[in-house]
């Protein structure tokens, strides 16, 4: 047996605690941060051509430049919840994974407007001035469902450090 924490575990059960936490460690990486950080490659690997310039500026505005950096937060906070899960230690694991996985939310909706400025003369072309686009999505109804499984975590959490307290 060997001690978690506050808890006895075999030492098979730690291996699988181990091996879960890092694949959804790695999943949570790739997803969070390696998408959002590298997304113009992906889109022009999906697209099968290169982005222009013009567009690429505009796809880039559509990610936070902060959001890559909590999605990796996000993977050692998932490995540590998926270790000490069941430990005294995974109320305010859970807690911080719910924080963190809010500020994500918030910053991947921009707070709940997302703006994009379209100059629209380098599409077009050969216009006689300069024409730009302003785009504006209200989409905060949308994030504040997003919003509501990570409040639900934080009081998750509470309730498990209320229970072992």
């Amino acid at each position: 047996m060997v001690r978690l924490l506050d808890l006895d575990v075999s030492g098979s059960s730690l291996a699988a605690r181990l091996a879960l936490g890092v694949i959804l460690g790695a999943l949570g990486f790739l997803v969070f941060y390696y998408v959002p950080a590298n997304f113009l490659g992906i889109a022009s690997d999906l697209a099968g051509v290169e982005i222009p310039p013009q567009a690429a500026g505009t796809l880039s505005s559509l990610i936070n430049p902060a959001l890559p950096l909590v999605g990796l937060a996000l993977a050692p906070a998932i490995f540590l919840c998926a270790l000490f899960r069941g430990t005294r230690a995974y109320g305010p694991l859970t807690i911080a994974l719910s924080l963190l996985f809010a500020a994500y939310v918030f910053l991947f909706f921009h707070g709940g407007a997302i703006s994009l400025a379209v100059p629209v003369d380098q599409f077009v072309g050969g216009l006689p001035m300069e024409v730009s686009l302003s785009i504006r999505v209200d989409m905060a109804m949308l994030m504040a469902l997003f919003l509501i499984p990570p409040a639900l975590g934080v009081a998750k959490g509470l309730l498990l450090i209320m229970k072992r307290g």
